[in-house]
């Protein structure tokens, strides 16, 4: 009987999402949306960046490694430019950097790194922009650490950290030393939490910087649900801590988890806008799945929505978290340049 009614709240609880999805599509935010989470991998096309390859990122990204092969990795930042013009809810992007893998002498492993997009490299091609957001990105194991966030603490908007993909350990000194330097500086420190099970994040989070936490832990991947409860509960000690909605998207996700988050006040005040995109979701605007029969404000939507991938992001992490302030909080705790 008791499975039988969770099943039946799982279904309801799926339903009113996607109620949540329709209405959603209707919205006009009044203040600024600022993505926080823009991932940006480049190939080396007149640049220092490298990437192994990734069929997901090739299948999701909507400009292709032959144009950037054509054009070079900096014809990424004309895609932006370009989308946020034709853009109607979202304002501004955060462009991540991602650091080289390091070993804990400082020695660079290239080997092990999945794809680097240099700091200088983002922050060049953005600093003349109002649209486009430094999102820098230090390895806390560089010998250079200090002197690395000395340079770009004062053009960036954050930090960002990645313990899985970048092969660090989160609860070492040299993180709690990275969170101090930004604390002193004003610099939002964002943390992938894809595998969050033995990190402490309260150790940063003492330090006072501003924490964002993002990646999938939100919706149960490799997060047990003691460890889900206990970092959802974190926010009522600390002011300083957010969480993004990249890892809320409507399909895909675990309800038991999702509905802690938002159909509860566990994250009430605390929540902020990121699309993770491009690994954002998969293009779900086909004929069959949106009829006409929603009417005309809402096919117009959609169509605007399928030339431009920012608000197509938007909205659908709007159907999973249909608060406005969600979304204009992001541009509120970035560090104003």
């Amino acid at each position: 009987m008791k499975m039988k009614l969770k099943t039946i709240g799982k279904v309801g609880c799926s339903f009113l999402l996607f109620l949540n999805f329709t209405y959603a599509q209707l919205f006009k935010p009044q203040q600024e949306v600022v993505d926080l989470h823009i991932n940006l991998r480049c190939y080396g096309f007149q640049s220092e960046c490298y990437s192994k390859d990734n069929y997901w990122y090739e299948y999701f990204s909507p400009i292709k490694k032959a144009q950037l092969k054509k054009d070079g990795d900096q014809a990424i930042f004309n895609f932006y430019e370009n989308e946020l013009a034709k853009a109607k809810w979202v304002n501004k992007v955060v462009l991540l950097a991602f650091d080289q893998v390091y070993d804990k002498n400082g020695n660079t492993l290239k080997d092990k790194s999945e794809y680097y997009t240099p700091n200088r490299f983002i922050h060049m091609h953005t600093k003349g922009s109002t649209s486009l957001l430094f999102g820098a990105s230090v390895h806390p194991y560089r010998a250079d650490l200090f002197n690395t966030i000395d340079q770009y603490a004062p053009h960036a908007n954050l930090f960002y950290l990645n313990p899985s993909k970048q092969h660090f350990d989160l609860n070492s000194a040299q993180v709690e030393l990275l969170a101090k330097k930004l604390s002193v500086a004003g610099v939002p420190l964002m943390i992938d939490l894809s595998d969050p099970t033995n990190y402490n994040i309260e150790r940063i989070l003492k330090t006072g910087v501003t924490t964002i936490l993002s990646g999938k832990w939100m919706k149960g991947d490799g997060t047990s649900l003691d460890k889900f409860k206990y970092l959802t509960s974190l926010h009522k000690t600390y002011s300083n801590l957010f969480a993004s909605i990249d890892s809320l998207p409507l399909f895909g996700t675990w309800i038991d988890y999702f509905s802690m988050v938002i159909f509860t006040e566990d994250w009430e005040g605390k929540l902020v806008y990121g699309s993770g995109h491009p690994f954002d979701h998969p293009k779900l605007y086909s004929s069959w799945l949106y009829p006409k029969l929603w009417g005309t404000p809402f096919v117009e939507a959609l169509n605007h929505v399928k030339d431009n991938r920012l608000d197509y992001a938007l909205l659908f992490k709007r159907a999973s978290d249909t608060r406005y302030e969600t979304l204009y909080r992001s541009g509120e705790i970035i560090r104003k340049k």
